[in-house]
């Protein structure tokens, strides 16, 4: 099943406004074309793998949810980007505040929260997550990445 239409289109949406859930249907998938079996079916696959969250089926015919990280992995390379401005800020910078290091606006620190969740949960990062911040410390593995990769995105 080709969702890779669907998934940039949810990740584009994200990044706008990472608070929102997104019907499908409005994408631009070919498969999706006036096909409300072919909207729940796509939504049903990506449910099951993984993709996306908060799923609603709608009586219209549409199905409403958001990406999640290991949607955002599928079609995107931020998620690492991310890694290494976090791991990059936090050891040569000294830096911890996530919010100051990808600059994230305040109405959007859910953002800062899926990825640094992603981060922690990789083994990356440790976290103390404030109500309009997120504190990031790298952790050995974490500095082992940064120091065997710096060279690459250097570049």
């Amino acid at each position: 099943m080709e969702v890779n239409p669907t998934l940039s289109w949810l990740f584009e949406k994200y990044q706008q406004n990472p608070n929102e859930i997104w019907d499908i249907s409005e994408s631009f998938n070919p498969l999706l074309q006036n096909a409300p079996h072919n909207i729940h079916a796509l939504g049903t696959y990506l449910v099951t793998k993984g993709f996306v969250k908060n799923p609603t089926f709608l009586n219209t015919g549409g199905f409403t949810c958001t990406i999640t990280t290991l949607g955002i992995v599928q079609i995107s390379n931020v998620l690492n980007d991310v890694k290494y401005m976090i791991l990059e800020a936090a050891i040569e910078k000294e830096k911890s505040s996530v919010m100051e290091i990808l600059e994230v606006e305040p109405e959007h620190i859910k953002r800062a929260h899926d990825y640094t969740n992603y981060l922690k949960r990789a083994g990356i990062i440790e976290c103390i997550f404030h109500n309009n911040d997120v504190l990031a410390t790298p952790t050995f593995y974490g500095r082992e990445w940064y120091h065997a990769n710096k060279r690459a995105f250097a570049n």
